[in-house]
């Protein structure tokens, strides 16, 4: 225990029963995660109970999480060498979990290129941190974020309405993320495996299944984050749950190491592989998608259907 600081995970519950006994194992209960890997807590509280744990973590970046990425929570905790000492314990407040900067449910603007992502891949970053994105800068405005050659007249309105304006390496810095050169979600350590997974494999993938411009209509219609309950990416996986028109939703699981085949598993009753699969796919390949393994369970509810056989 030496290097480890005792750190109180405290949070209020985030979601409703009803929300949890929908939910898979992995997403119903409080997790905490450094990169890929999960720490171990002492025990599962679900996600309708209030969360009050003392864990003994070594120095770094965690994630504390429950429920899907959309509805649930995605907090980011730093921990520091010494942060505890005199105390013994270092307590994570409610709603915040460490990060020097709170965003969730502040109203940003982004204005001007920005140097580690595109403008989507940044909205989707900051929509998933929690926050709100506008295209105006307004009174309801908390941040003006602001990248090289931004537009005269939003920075004229923040300066007339006092909106902080900050800039990307600010934003970074004040999340502690750093100067990585990608977008992340969930921690440095994970989001530096998005750019080999999605410029090869997910590509070498729809090339394989011949997947061209002309995208089949019903498939372009689901393709999007929108059309996904949770989804998420590491070197090995890609994973997701699909929306259906009427509510119903489908467990999609892809290994992207299962050479030369491929094993794509969906829990609909379609051919192989299914419209949620080259959706799920085309989506990896356009958008950003945050890089988290799969919830507990979640593979095995995909049905698996072995393709090329």
């Amino acid at each position: 225990m030496a290097n480890k600081v005792a750190v109180k995970l405290e949070h209020e519950a985030a979601l409703s029963t009803e929300e949890v006994d929908r939910l898979p194992a992995g997403q119903a209960h409080w997790w905490l995660r450094q990169g890929s890997d999960f720490v171990r807590l002492s025990k599962r509280v679900r996600g309708d109970e209030a969360l009050d744990l003392v864990v003994h973590l070594e120095p770094g970046h965690y994630v504390l999480g429950v429920g899907p990425a959309r509805g649930g929570v995605r907090e980011d905790l730093e921990v520091k060498e010494g942060l505890a000492k005199g105390s013994g314990e270092s307590k994570v407040p409610q709603n915040a979990a460490g990060k020097k900067l709170d965003i969730k449910n502040k109203q940003f603007v982004i204005t001007g290129d920005l140097e580690a992502f595109d403008r989507d891949a940044a909205k989707a970053w900051l929509t998933n941190l929690g926050a709100k994105v506008t295209t105006s800068v307004s009174a309801k405005t908390d941040y003006l974020l602001v990248g090289r050659e931004p537009g005269p007249k939003k920075l004229e309105k923040a300066a007339e309405l006092g909106t902080k304006i900050i800039s990307e390496a600010d934003l970074r810095a004040q999340l502690g993320l750093g100067d990585a050169p990608a977008p992340q979600v969930a921690s440095a350590p994970a989001a530096a495996a998005v750019a080999p997974v999605k410029g090869t494999k997910v590509q070498k993938l729809l090339k394989l299944l011949g997947v061209g411009d002309n995208i089949d209509p019903t498939v372009e219609k689901i393709v999007g984050p929108s059309n996904f309950a949770d989804l998420g990416i590491t070197d090995t996986e890609l994973w997701g749950i699909a929306l259906g028109p009427r509510g119903g939703q489908y467990s999609v699981h892809i290994n992207l190491n299962d050479r030369p085949h491929y094993g794509i598993r969906c829990s609909c009753k379609d051919y192989n592989p299914c419209k949620h699969g080259y959706a799920l796919l085309l989506t990896a390949d356009r958008h950003f998608v945050p890089p988290v393994p799969a919830p507990d369970g979640h593979e095995e509810a995909a049905r698996y259907r072995p393709g090329w056989e």
